[in-house]
């Protein structure tokens, strides 16, 4: 039989990944299905339709394709989320109360850069104990709760009151 001029599928970088990638999609999409229909979250479903197939993640065909979905896929679709969330709180806390959260969160990491020779520490140092996501969230919660009256409802849509 004459050899097809063409590269086999396997060779290129998306045959490589199509298969994993294709069944990460799968699962996604029928945990879709079953939280619309059930009313369980998405997440939850994903997992529990994970869980079965765990072993594909060590097949030589779908290993690559999954760890593409884990590692690349999974922190776009975080960071969407992450933008689309940020506007609405935006939209909702209105421009002053904004100016007061940079502000603080300025001061912060301006302060904490200040004082950082003081303990014997460099200022770059400084700056990224001054910029901790533990302290600006906690700041931001209560910023927003505390002025704002913007409450967190239990599934993390926010509302004003």
């Amino acid at each position: 039989m004459p050899k097809s001029s063409a590269a086999p599928l396997e060779k290129s970088s998306f045959g490589v990944l199509a298969p994993g990638v294709l069944l990460a999609a799968m699962v996604a999409m029928a945990a879709q299905f079953l939280s619309d229909h059930y009313g369980a979250p998405v997440m939850l479903m994903a997992i529990l339709l994970g869980m079965p197939l765990q072993f594909l993640s060590e097949d030589e065909r779908t290993a690559p394709g999954i760890l593409f979905a884990s590692r690349v896929v999974l922190r776009i679709g975080v960071a969407l989320l992450g933008i689309r969330v940020s506007g609405e709180m935006l939209q909702l806390i209105g421009p002053l109360n904004l100016a007061l959260i940079v502000g603080s969160v300025m001061a912060t990491i301006l302060l904490s850069v200040a004082l950082a020779p003081l303990v014997g520490k460099d200022r770059l140092f400084g700056f990224l104990t001054g910029d901790l996501w533990r302290f600006v969230g906690r700041l931001r919660r209560w910023l927003l709760v505390r002025f704002c009256r913007i409450v967190p409802k239990a599934n993390a849509t926010f509302r004003s009151q």
